[in-house]
């Protein structure tokens, strides 16, 4: 079938959850949706009984029953594959919520479909700070270190999905480190070697096998060694990534970048108080305008499917070291 000049048509699943209504407030007014999806039928209705769309209780049948070529899936971590198999096979663009698998084993059941077209959602690499700051790398000389520290304040131990290792697939490096991951392999490559630890704040994470706290070290081919520090329950919610040159160092948040030369004098710097929602909506955008360019989908994909490999190495070598 040729889908050239084909309107996007739109399936959101997990519709009730607060990703799902976040989303389709979000994109309502921009795109058409055909259809909206999630197991809590009573709680669907409710949120969308206002709403001029058809409602369905799972993706099988919303795809025997709506035309449509591109879904917007945003379930917990263990639901993605089944969701996402489902629609793939039926020839569907799919945009999920990261990761783009949970390890290598789920990773190859989606390599292994013809024609596969599936993206991540992240945010990270369509924030404008992010995206100046990699321009500037060049300004501060030949690179050799970098350290990026992020954490969360919760207060509290883990709950929900979240807290089960089968729903998971593990713990802050899954979830808060697979962002991180995504900008340090778009900035400097894929390590060729990590090595690492896990810690825990609470017993129960200890014995259900979600790391609380990860370091991990990084070495790549050009001679670049990087850390990574994550924690999610610090006393305060900070995020900062340090690259060090043999000119200068490049400071970067979420909302601003300074670099800065070997006298520490600042030089250059860039803030934007951006509002998330133009940065979703612009990854949206992107995505959508790109749900028939392969070229721009494998890449896409192939980049994700290194995090999904760093991420299963770094937790067999450090439940080694554990055993």
């Amino acid at each position: 079938m040729n889908t050239e000049g084909l309107k996007p048509k739109i399936v959101l699943v997990g519709a009730a959850g607060q990703q799902g209504l976040e989303y389709y407030n979000l994109l309502k007014n921009a795109f058409l949706f055909m259809a909206a999806v999630d197991s809590n039928f009573e709680s669907l209705k409710d949120f969308y009984k206002n709403e001029s769309i058809p409602l369905f209780r799972d993706v099988d049948e919303a795809i025997k029953k709506v035309d449509f070529n591109i879904a917007i899936v945003c379930v917990p971590h263990h639901l993605h594959r089944g969701v996402a198999l489902s629609l793939l096979k039926n020839k569907k663009f799919v945009i999920k919520e990261k990761p783009l698998a949970l390890n290598k084993v789920e990773l190859q059941s989606y390599k292994e479909l013809p024609n596969q077209r599936l993206v991540t959602i992240i945010q990270r690499p369509f924030n404008p700070v992010f995206l100046r700051a990699k321009n500037e790398l060049e300004t501060i000389g030949n690179i050799y270190s970098y350290s990026y520290k992020y954490s969360l304040r919760i207060p509290e131990l883990t709950k929900g999905w979240r807290a089960s290792r089968a729903c998971a697939g593990g713990g802050v490096l899954i979830d808060m480190g697979y962002h991180i991951l995504d900008i340090i392999l778009s900035f400097f490559g894929t390590p060729t070697r990590i090595t690492g630890e896990m810690s825990y704040c609470y017993n129960a994470m200890k014995k259900e096998g979600l790391e609380d706290s990860i370091s991990m070290l990084l070495n790549h081919s050009n001679l670049v060694q990087g850390s990574l520090s994550l924690n999610r329950h610090h006393s305060s919610k900070k995020e900062e990534f340090e690259i060090i040159g043999n000119q200068g160092t490049l400071l970067i948040t979420p909302k601003e970048y300074k670099v800065f030369n070997r006298k520490g004098d600042l030089y250059k710097s860039f803030s934007l108080e951006s509002d998330p929602k133009k940065i979703k909506l612009y990854m949206f955008k992107e995505y959508i305008q790109h749900w028939q360019d392969s070229d721009y989908i494998q890449k896409h994909f192939n980049h994700h499917a290194s995090i999904v490999y760093l991420i299963d190495d770094f937790y067999k070598i450090t439940h080694k070291q554990t055993a």
